[in-house]
């Protein structure tokens, strides 16, 4: 009897319990309101747009009808309504009964600025008038293998049509059977006889301060005087009138540094690029006495200058210098119980370019330029019983004025003159031993005025 009160008391306590539970809750879903509502672009529905209530971490997403729920205590709430490629909405609304909110977004659309894109057409070469030119930018040849990380735009040439190569050991070019003395290398105007580092291993261009070049096989401009096979004119960089700019690059064999900036912005600006070799560890690691002595470097620096006064005047000058030097300690004279293991081979090319642009107005304008160029070479000999130099040199000074007048937007016409002076020494013998008499002699200088 005890048993069933007991069994009884527990049963009536659960019960009682589960009632007041129940009270509790629907007291507690009673005191909330159920909002609903639909998210939508027109007839579409934006499936898991995000719906937050502001001013708590509450939200919801909504689902594929686009349709979301709350269920919230009577009051004033507010809720941002976003979603990918919209533009955010935020609603204020009362809740005091059920409510039921149609929200539609608005497209997120921006208005970008206008954006040029322009090219040269894929018929470019057939509607020009020029006929065997090509031309290209360094972003171009910059695509093409290169050597030890540097662009040889000498190389790049050989994979146009009508261009070879006279050969291993230089970088003298065959355009259409016509031979390398044919060909006139111009950079910023200045005339280039040797267009090569280290025996022909790379070209005496730095990639960095070279902006394009154009390539002539045919039908050359008079302006560019009396070469009969090709011209190749190299344009450098001009130099950065807003901001300083650094490029550089490190290789096995050569490394090259460039710096570019504004002196005065807008006024006066500056560009410098060099590069050094240092190829002789690789001989000292071959591990051949033959080789381990042998010297073989180059340097070459480049300098440009730009002043523009006004919109209508610009002053430019452009120097360059290279040298080379190569030393092989045992050569195939040896062999012969010759000493030419002591001979030396050096090379140089110094340029300046002194230029004024002009605007007279719109359609017309005029490019001065005064060229100085001197290219020299020796080789050297150690010996002790004929220790001597052999130089020679060629000396170009030059100054001609282009002007372009702009008949049209299709016609173009080009005139202007220039004078040109050549100064070439064939050869000098100078005897460098005191003690035994060497027969010298010098080959009479020649002066050139095409």
């Amino acid at each position: 009897m005890d048993r069933l009160t007991k069994r009884s008391q527990r049963v009536i306590f659960r019960i009682f319990l589960v009632l007041i539970l129940s009270g509790s809750l629907h007291q507690a879903i009673a005191q909330h309101i159920m909002v609903r509502g639909r998210v939508h672009q027109k007839d579409i529905n934006l499936i898991g747009a995000s719906i937050i209530l502001e001013g708590t971490t509450l939200g919801v997403s909504a689902n594929e009808q686009g349709n979301f729920t709350f269920l919230l205590e009577p009051g004033i709430y507010s809720i941002a309504v976003s979603f990918t490629g919209y533009l955010t909405k935020t609603i204020t609304f009362v809740v005091q009964k059920p409510e039921y909110l149609d929200i539609e977004l608005e497209e997120d659309s921006k208005i970008l600025e206008e954006l040029v894109v322009s090219s040269e057409a894929s018929d470019y070469n057939v509607q020009s008038v020029e006929i065997g030119v090509s031309k290209l930018n360094m972003k171009t040849l910059s695509k093409l293998p290169s050597f030890m990380g540097e662009v040889d735009i000498i190389k790049s040439l050989l994979t146009l049509p009508g261009v070879t190569t006279v050969g291993e050991g230089t970088s003298d070019i065959n355009v259409r059977g016509g031979s390398a003395d044919q060909n006139l290398i111009l950079m910023d105007d200045a005339p280039i006889f040797n267009s090569s580092h280290l025996m022909g291993l790379f070209s005496i261009f730095n990639p960095d301060m070279v902006e394009n070049l154009e390539f002539y096989r045919g039908g050359i401009p008079p302006k560019f005087g009396e070469r009969v096979s090709s011209v190749l004119n190299i344009s450098l960089r001009n130099p950065n009138s807003e901001n300083w700019h650094v490029r550089g690059g490190l290789g096995l064999i050569a490394s090259r540094l460039s710096v570019d900036g504004p002196i005065i912005p807008g006024k006066l600006s500056v560009m410098v690029g060099g590069r050094v070799s240092f190829p002789d560890y690789l001989f000292q690691l071959s591990g051949n006495p033959a080789l381990e002595n042998t010297t073989a470097n180059f340097y070459d620096l480049t300098g440009k200058i730009e002043y523009t006064p006004n919109s209508k005047n610009k002053i430019f000058f452009t120097g360059y210098n290279s040298f080379d030097r190569f030393k092989v300690a045992s050569d195939s004279l040896a062999v012969l119980e010759i000493n030419a293991s002591s001979s030396e081979y050096d090379w140089e090319t110094l340029n300046g370019t002194l230029g004024w642009r002009h605007d007279y107005s719109d359609r017309l304008y005029s490019r001065i330029v005064g060229v100085w160029s001197n290219y020299s070479s020796a080789i050297t000999s150690e010996d002790e019983l004929i220790a001597f130099d052999l130089q020679s040199s060629i000396l170009y000074k030059g100054v001609k004025a282009d002007f372009v007048w702009k008949l049209g937007d299709k016609h173009t016409m080009d005139f202007g003159g220039s004078g040109i002076s050549y100064t070439i020494n064939p050869g000098a013998l100078v005897n460098r031993n005191p003690v035994f008499n060497v027969f010298c002699r010098s080959t009479r200088h020649e002066i050139s005025i095409p």
